[in-house]
């Protein structure tokens, strides 16, 4: 979900003479307020604009069609040439966030068609302008080493800065079909900028994929392969992909994994066309059993919708949850109505976090439960109930849920395993890949002109 577009408004003060041809000039005033100018004060003696000059006072209230907004008032004449003007820096702007910037020119002319421009910008990421130890919220441990000492993996990682506050972490590791969780704890006493812990319940001769985090809400997330050998040998641990492939294929003999898809239709018929054509190149080429409601109309018409997700959620290896901004729209609307709202995708969600809740106090495998955003949705989507389940954007992570699945390791001392077509550049070349792509950019689309219709202009 896209954040609110703030506007800050530059209501530029310019004579009827703007419009004549001549030199263009450039320059930077230091104090161009009404204000300094009609006081005549020295600080805005370069403005080329004297309290003479100055005869309309805009009176544009704060609650304009822009909403609440920062205005800068630059008052400006010139007869016969163009002026380039540089405002003041905007300051306070939040972080990874969208502004409209909307220049005005006051009083209008009758015969001005068009007496405004607008640009939309975003501001600098914190990890950008500050780097990633002064960002909580963008922070993840990047030195990560695995070393084992006989039956032992022991793994060390570097703590967050001591003004994040951060005082637990966890450790969770896929391989085998299932899932170890471990929560740490560190000793700060000891050491304050790594620690070491261990990784339990590994199996010898098992692949594990494992991620590290902050164990708070919305943590980035740390991802390192670990490969677990016989005491005699060396616990190897990749943290990239290597050059040489491999070819996996499936045992057509075996039980393929059985997967629920859920998802919401707030936001539209192309968001459901995305989560159909998904389903259907992940039941033809990625060897699963998908349950999608919209394949199964007349057992809903018989069970009704939450009693047939229900049995569906208990009855799946796997629930992949589909986040989108209609998702937690309806959550919102939600609280905020007086009656609950009936919404499936809603209560599912709730059972799902109270489930990963559990299994997490009690020590218990939370591989079952994934959630999942197209390129037209973002991180910012997922429900905060859903922080525990382990999350994949799509189509970028089709090899990782391939991985997740069939409890496939893509990685193993001196390959890099692949799954035929099943890459972020591979799976469009085929009928139910290229499918799901054009659905993917027509939602894409979509959303885009959505958010280009919604933004208020001045009319």
């Amino acid at each position: 979900m896209w954040p609110p577009t703030l506007t800050l408004d530059l209501l530029l003060l310019v004579s009827l003479f703007l419009g004549a041809h001549g030199e263009q000039m450039s320059y930077r005033p230091q104090n161009c307020t009404l204000e300094c100018i009609r006081r005549g004060d020295p600080r805005c003696e370069y403005c080329r604009i004297s309290a003479d000059d100055v005869q309309i006072s805009p009176s544009i209230p704060f609650s304009s069609p822009f909403g609440n907004t920062s205005i800068y008032n630059i008052a400006s004449s010139v007869v016969k040439s163009h002026v380039l003007y540089h405002s003041d820096p905007f300051t306070h702007l939040s972080l990874d966030s969208e502004y409209a910037v909307t220049v005005m020119a006051l009083p209008i002319p009758e015969r001005w068609d068009q007496f405004y421009q607008r640009k939309q910008f975003f501001t600098r990421t914190c990890p950008e302008k500050n780097g990633l130890e002064e960002c909580k919220k963008d922070w993840y441990p990047r030195y990560v080493e695995v070393h084992q000492e006989n039956w032992d993996v022991y793994v060390t990682f570097n703590l967050a800065p001591e003004n994040f506050k951060v005082r637990q972490y966890f450790s969770s590791c896929f391989g085998g079909g299932l899932r170890n969780y471990t929560s740490i704890k560190p000793d700060f006493s000891l050491n304050k900028t790594h620690h070491t812990y261990r990784l339990q319940n590994l199996q010898v001769g098992t692949n594990y994929t494992c991620e590290i985090a902050a164990d708070v809400v919305d943590a980035v997330r740390k991802t390192f392969i670990v490969v677990v050998k016989h005491s005699s040998e060396v616990t190897q641990y990749y943290d990239k992909k290597l050059d040489e492939g491999q070819c996996v294929l499936l045992d057509r003999a075996t039980c393929p994994p059985r997967l629920l898809i859920c998802y919401s239709s707030n936001d539209g018929p192309a968001h459901v066309r995305v989560v159909l054509q998904l389903a259907a190149f992940l039941q033809k080429h990625m060897g699963t059993q998908v349950h999608l409601d919209l394949w199964e109309a007349l057992s809903i018409m018989e069970e009704g919708s939450m009693g047939w997700h229900c049995r569906r959620l208990n009855e799946c290896d796997f629930v992949l949850v589909i986040c989108s901004q209609g998702l937690l729209q309806n959550q919102k609307q939600q609280s905020e109505d007086e009656e609950p709202l009936e919404n499936t995708a809603l209560a599912m969600i709730s059972m799902i976090g109270e489930e990963l809740c559990r299994a997490k106090a009690l020590g218990r495998d939370l591989s079952k439960y994934m959630v999942a955003t197209f390129e037209y949705s973002q991180e910012s989507d997922i429900p905060a109930a859903l922080g525990l389940a382990s999350r994949y954007t799509l189509t970028k992570d089709l090899p990782l849920l391939f991985s997740h699945l069939h409890g496939v390791a893509l990685q193993k001392p001196g390959v890099y395993l692949q799954v035929e077509n099943i890459s972020e550049s591979g799976y469009c070349k085929l009928p139910a890949g290229a499918a799901l792509q054009l659905a993917i950019q027509e939602a894409t689309a979509q959303f885009s002109e959505e958010e280009h219709v919604g933004i208020p202009v001045i009319s």
